[in-house]
């Protein structure tokens, strides 16, 4: 009997999900893959049990089904690596090229004729044991050290709860309207795409006021991130006492997540006898998936963290995963994600009774899959979602790709719109709104080197039934969108908070800087 453990099948089975948690670990990524790290378990048991039964001899048998576990899980990655690569015009980083020769060099090492000369494979293993323990060490060491934060964070939020003044709406006689609540990702303030991109979206805003929406000329964003804006503007609040309550030096995004599932708005417009309508947005903390309906592309249990696990597995080798069903990121899911969202808002609002219409659309935040006109563009690149400093294409290519992506989003809007006022009746509710601006200047690390005249300024555009838009005003600022929202169609009585804007590093979230002067600051190659 060995006096050796296999466990190098299993070790590095987990390797691969272990590393993209760790990668991830700012957004509690392990919390969201549980699944996923049991079916790599399996896995690496099924390859060990398979390359055991075709050898019979279980040192090669483990060390044939660590190589092969590697493959499966990791094939994404080494097509990502070699992909359009070619020698002397011949390309061989396709697909089926890469996975033959991954599976040649399998079947080489794995050979009886290597293995004959070989007597004492015990050190064999007990090398690959070794290497697999240290390769998995630093993604374990560096999640253990989010989730020993995350279990402080929980502690503090236990013992002395964040909880923002929950809203009651005062019942009205007339028939409520529906509420529309549509978050364009990134979309910027008019003068300050003109100014910046060279994107002119003066011909949309004039659209808009044509079907009597008040457009805010001088609003800005409260927070430079998603999850903090969304979180402040759906809690009608600024996100100060939870970030006291974690300290500068947290990441963790969680709770906002909480709070914007579970907002202060929400809770009053259910007790309002709203229906809670939300469409699948794809961002992992933006998701109300236990809405009354939950309207989504991909009907799968899937969450975002499988998905790109998966992506990285041996199912990159089929080159059209959507035709299979596989829900996979990419260019294409992204793409139909979009669409479907602005598709089912023409009538998402049809069924009887009030409705809560809340959507988030990513969209024109990168990565930019539509041309003007709506077809389909695919960056030669491996998929990713980065802005700022994190996007892998060139200013050139934002600049372009930022401005074609909000011609099509401007079209489609309009298609929106006009079904939405033509059919709703009684009249309803619009807040079209920009969780912040472009990030061609944008740095995730320092707002030293952020332009924040690019990042704070955002489309925040309102529609209320008769214009009544009394509170409205220039600069006002998402925090205040539901306030005024109550006061108009609830007649209450919230006062409109001082409108302030904040820039927080990505690894320092609740470290808020204000954005003070810097809003008026030129970015330092605007138009160029």
């Amino acid at each position: 009997m060995s006096r050796y453990w296999y466990l190098h099948p299993l070790l590095f089975a987990l390797y691969p999900a272990l590393s993209q948690f760790a990668f991830n670990a700012a957004e509690n990524a392990i919390l969201f893959g549980v699944r996923v790290l049991l079916l790599s378990l399996v896995v690496g048991g099924l390859v060990l049990g398979l390359a055991w039964l075709a050898v019979r001899e279980g040192h090669r048998a483990a060390f044939l089904a660590s190589l092969s576990v590697l493959l499966l899980l990791v094939f994404g990655h080494l097509f990502n690596v070699a992909r359009g690569a070619a020698v002397a015009g011949v390309t061989w980083g396709t697909r089926p090229v890469v996975l033959a020769a991954c599976v040649g060099v399998i079947l080489l090492l794995g050979n009886g004729w290597v293995w004959k000369p070989i007597r004492n494979r015990g050190p064999v293993t007990l090398f690959m044991n070794v290497m697999a323990l240290a390769a998995i060490s630093w993604p374990v060491l560096r999640i253990g050290s989010f989730l020993t934060a995350a279990v402080v964070d929980s502690v503090k939020l236990r013992e002395a709860p964040v909880r923002f003044e929950a809203v009651t709406l005062a019942p009205r006689d007339e028939q409520l309207p529906d509420i529309y609540y549509i978050i364009l990702d990134g979309y910027g303030r008019a003068d300050i795409l003109q100014e910046v991109l060279g994107v002119d979206t003066r011909e949309f805003m004039q659209y808009l006021t044509s079907r009597g929406f008040y457009v805010a000329s001088q609003a800005q964003s409260n927070y430079s991130q998603t999850s903090l804006s969304m979180a402040s503007s759906l809690n009608l609040a600024y996100m100060d006492p939870l970030a006291e309550r974690l300290g500068p030096r947290s990441r963790n995004r969680e709770p906002l997540g909480e709070l914007i599932r579970h907002s202060v708005v929400r809770d009053a417009l259910e007790r309002a006898g709203y229906e809670m309508v939300a469409l699948d947005s794809g961002h992992m903390y933006s998701q109300l998936k236990d809405a009354d309906r939950y309207l989504s592309a991909y009907p799968t249990t899937l969450n975002e963290m499988e998905g790109l696990w998966l992506s990285t597995t041996v199912l990159a080798a089929v080159e059209d995963p959507q035709a299979l069903g596989l829900l996979l990121p990419s260019y294409d899911t992204h793409r139909t994600r979009v669409q479907f969202a602005f598709d089912t808002l023409r009538t998402a609002g049809h069924a009887p009774g009030p409705q809560f219409i809340y959507a988030h659309i990513i969209a024109p935040h990168p990565p930019f899959v539509f041309d003007a006109h709506g077809a389909p563009v695919d960056p030669q690149r491996p998929y990713w979602p980065g802005d700022g400093d994190s996007y892998r294409g060139s200013a050139e290519e934002y600049r372009t790709g930022y401005g074609q992506e909000v011609r099509f989003v401007n079209d489609q809007m309009k298609i929106v719109i006009d079904d939405i006022l033509r059919s709703a009746d009684p009249p309803p509710v619009i807040i079209i709104q920009g969780d912040h601006g472009s990030g061609l200047h944008l740095s995730f690390s320092s707002v030293e080197q952020s332009c924040l005249r690019e990042r704070m300024p955002v489309l925040n555009a309102y529609y209320f039934p008769g214009g009544g838009a009394g509170q409205l005003y220039p600069s006002i600022t998402p925090v205040n969108s539901f306030r005024v929202v109550f006061n108009t169609v609830f007649d209450a009585d919230l006062p409109l908070l001082p409108d302030f804007s904040y820039y927080s590093a990505w690894s320092t979230l609740y470290d808020f800087v204000a954005a003070g002067d810097g809003v008026n600051q030129p970015c330092g190659d605007a138009g160029t």
